[in-house]
């Protein structure tokens, strides 16, 4: 619900498309010392995505015309269209992603450390959440199937562990 309820808010409050020129040119020793890229500024269209549009307000005018010429021809330019928009969503779907499983890190932590702290000589053996004296059938069923699956999950564990410690092979 919280992500569709974002995916509105994005659809209906930004415009997905970001156009832009970028021009990459190479060196020139008068001009550049080293290779530079330029944007245009403001709304660009794919056919003024030329370097004498983009590039060429930006130079120096105190340099030949000539030389600006051969700049600019060397200079290799492109219209980029972009969806801002899928990024947005991306970043927002890692960003959930992540707080999700913090918080379900956080839960089994505490679920498994709190609750049953580990003692020495801890065995697979013993419940992770004994049963209090309150009697609520649905708690208690959800709370042994949890407790099945996390012995499950520890008697696994402990099998990849003999298996790669002790036979050193792996993935069997």
């Amino acid at each position: 619900m919280l992500i569709s309820a974002l995916l509105v808010g994005i659809a209906l409050g930004n415009d997905f498309s970001d156009q832009r020129c970028q021009c990459r040119c190479p060196s020139l020793h008068p001009i550049a010392e080293k290779s530079e890229i330029y944007f245009a500024e403001g709304k660009v269209e794919a056919k003024t995505c030329t370097a004498d549009e983009v590039v060429r307000p930006k130079l120096d005018t105190s340099h030949d015309e000539s030389i600006q010429d051969a700049y600019c021809r060397a200079c290799e330019c492109k219209f980029e269209l972009r969806n801002t928009g899928t990024m947005e969503f991306i970043v927002y779907l890692y960003i959930i992603s992540i707080f999700l499983l913090l918080s379900y890190t956080s839960l089994v932590y505490f679920f498994t450390e709190k609750y049953q702290p580990r003692a020495e000589g801890d065995s697979d053996r013993a419940q992770l959440f004994p049963r209090g004296s309150q009697s609520q059938s649905i708690v208690d069923s959800i709370m042994s199937k949890i407790d099945a699956m996390a012995r499950r999950w520890k008697a696994d564990v402990e099998q990849q562990r003999n298996t790669v410690f002790n036979r050193k092979t792996a993935l069997q």
